[in-house]
Formats: C-alpha cells, sequence, structure tokens
C-alpha cells in the first residue's frame, strides 16, 4: 500500500471515529482487553469479548452500593463527596462512581419539590452515565474493527464471534454497519427526563417497590407488578428489576432495539454522521409511540428538559474511581 493511501485511509478512521465521539487508541483497552493496533482481543477472555447483557451488571468495583441509606443521610453523604450538581452543570466536577442499587427510602417525605428532584436527578446519573460508559466501549470496538478493515486487516476468529454475538444481543445482522446503527449512547438528558415523568421523580410504587423507572410492561406476571385499575386477570403487568441498573439497561436496550423506535435510531445516526452530539429534545420527538399520550407525552418529555436543564448533563463524565469508600467504612452506606 502505498503512503498516500496509507494517509488517506488514517483520515478516514479519524474522521470516523471524530463523527461518532469515539477516540481510536492504539493500545489495549483495559476494561475490554481489545487492542486496535493488532486488530483483535488480547489476554484472557473478558465480559466484552463474548458480550451479554451482564457485562452492564454493576458490582462494588464499580460503584455499586446494594445498602442504600435514607434520603437524608444520603444527601449528607453527596455533600461529604463533593458531590453538588451545580458543580457538575459547570464541568467543574466529575460524577462519583456512586450507583444506588434503589432510590433512597424517603423520597416522597422530601419536603420541597426541588430538593425531591436534585436528590433523584443526583441519585440516577451515575447509573445513567455507567450504563452509557459501557455502551461506549462496546461502540468503540466496532468502530476499531471498522478502520483495521479499512485498512485491508483481516477479522480473526475471536473478533467475527464477538460480532455474532452483538447481533444477538441486539437482534440484527451480523454486520458492524448494522451494529453502528444500534449501538450507541443515550443522550443522559433524555435518561433522566423520561425516568422522572414514568416515575413521579422517583416517588411511584413500581420505583420503590420494584426498581422501575420507566414503566417497562411485561406479560410476565412473576416478574412484574399490577397498575391500579387493572383486572386481576390481565397479563399486562410493569417489570420490576432487581436494582435501577438494570432498570436502566433494559430501557437502553429498548431503545436500542426495538422497531418502535427505529426513528430515534436513525435521528441520533444523522446528528453522529454530522458531528454532533445528538439533541435529546429532537430526539425526544421519536418517543410518541413510547406512550398512549403521544405528541403530548414528547411535549411534557420537552418541558422536563427544559424547565430543570437537564442537557446541562449531557456533558457529564464519571469520576475514574469510586471514592467514596472512607464513607462506606464509617457505615454511611455498605457495599
Amino acid at each position: 500500500m502505498n503512503r498516500t493511501k496509507k494517509v488517506l485511509l488514517a483520515t478516514a478512521a479519524m474522521a470516523f471515529a471524530i463523527s461518532t465521539n469515539v477516540e481510536l487508541v492504539d493500545t489495549a483497552d483495559k476494561r475490554t482487553g481489545f487492542s486496535p493496533a493488532a486488530c483483535t482481543f488480547v489476554g484472557p477472555q473478558r465480559a466484552a469479548e463474548r458480550p451479554t447483557w451482564a457485562f452492564f451488571n454493576a458490582d462494588a468495583d464499580d460503584g455499586m452500593v446494594r445498602d442504600a441509606p435514607d434520603v437524608r443521610r444520603l444527601a449528607g453523604l453527596f455533600e461529604e463527596i463533593g458531590y453538588r450538581l451545580d458543580e457538575v452543570r459547570d464541568g467543574e466536577r466529575a460524577v462519583p462512581r456512586l450507583m444506588l442499587a434503589s432510590l433512597p427510602a424517603g423520597m416522597s417525605n422530601v419536603p420541597t419539590v426541588e430538593e425531591k428532584k436534585r436528590m433523584f436527578l443526583a441519585t440516577v446519573l451515575p447509573v445513567a452515565l455507567y450504563v452509557n460508559e459501557k455502551l461506549a466501549e462496546q461502540r468503540r470496538i466496532l468502530i476499531a474493527l471498522d478502520a483495521c478493515r479499512a485498512k485491508g486487516a483481516a477479522l480473526d476468529a475471536r473478533s467475527k464471534a464477538w460480532i455474532e454475538a452483538m447481533a444477538d444481543l441486539y437482534d440484527t445482522a451480523p454486520k458492524i454497519s448494522a451494529l453502528l446503527d444500534r449501538v450507541d449512547t443515550v443522550p443522559p438528558s433524555l435518561m433522566l427526563a423520561q425516568a422522572a415523568a414514568e416515575s413521579g421523580w422517583g416517588t411511584s410504587r413500581f420505583a420503590k417497590q420494584g426498581n422501575a423507572l420507566f414503566g417497562e410492561y411485561t406479560w410476565d406476571k412473576a416478574n412484574g407488578m399490577r397498575p391500579a385499575g387493572v383486572d386481576a386477570k390481565a397479563r399486562i403487568r410493569v417489570r420490576r428489576f432487581d436494582d435501577i441498573v438494570d432498570s436502566v439497561v433494559s430501557y437502553a436496550r429498548n431503545l436500542n432495539t426495538h422497531p418502535a423506535y427505529a426513528g430515534f435510531r436513525d435521528a441520533r445516526a444523522r446528528a453522529r454522521a454530522g458531528g454532533a452530539q445528538p439533541d435529546s429534545l429532537e430526539l425526544a420527538g421519536e418517543f410518541v409511540r413510547y406512550s398512549i399520550r403521544r405528541e403530548a407525552y414528547v411535549e411534557d418529555l420537552r418541558a422536563i428538559i427544559r424547565a430543570n436543564r437537564l442537557d446541562d448533563f449531557d456533558r457529564a463524565r464519571l469520576d475514574d474511581a469510586p471514592r467514596w469508600v472512607p464513607a462506606i467504612e464509617r457505615g454511611l452506606v455498605r457495599s
């Protein structure tokens, strides 16, 4: 391959990475074990190599806290570790890698609406960023594999098997182009707005008893809660989850795979192709089928985003490592 062609291919790969907001690196990714330079996975097998939805399950090393304090003590913990949403909005501070398995008890008793909203957003934001972080890891590998193919490298058996597993996971063809349409992040502002709308800012029965932030339905009676006013013989239920991470994972999977949200995925892909961050106010327009309220629901989502300046959080990032261990050791929370 002549030098001019190499330069053109490298330039194209860099432009593609920029347009998708993913950085290509030459060293093996510590989380996934994928090496863009070698165009393959290296070292021992890792969760990302044979992807399943379990890849998104958080544990204590990720910042998961199983036994959460009540809302009053949680507010004290946030203050102790310097977690202030105003500073996150301004880009002055990263979001702590602290994910509660469930919403704190006592959300319904918070005395003011503003405080209730603040505690809800502070609790859900780290989870939203964590799920996006995992989606971005998978997308980064896909982009790197596509760049490998562009420079003429043949994909090895491990990479091909990974693509097959990803296709099964995301209900699409085992092609990188098809997967890139589905394996992508969701703007945190949109996640937060829908979680707020569907859970009543964390006060609904489904959120408190079933970690259900997004009102997803299921026909599995054993794994769901019956909505008020629904006949006991009816099969429809609101799906319950082991923790709120699972709820956010299921929500993101729904948006990334269900035919009803193909328009959402198309709008997101157009923004990527234009080198822009997907805009939550625009993407919200693709959710007329999320609720029987249709256009009124879309307008509610947009109003929540605007009124609470949720788009500020689209630039937020997780802290590199958990920094709240001393608070846990003193009994404020237990991992």
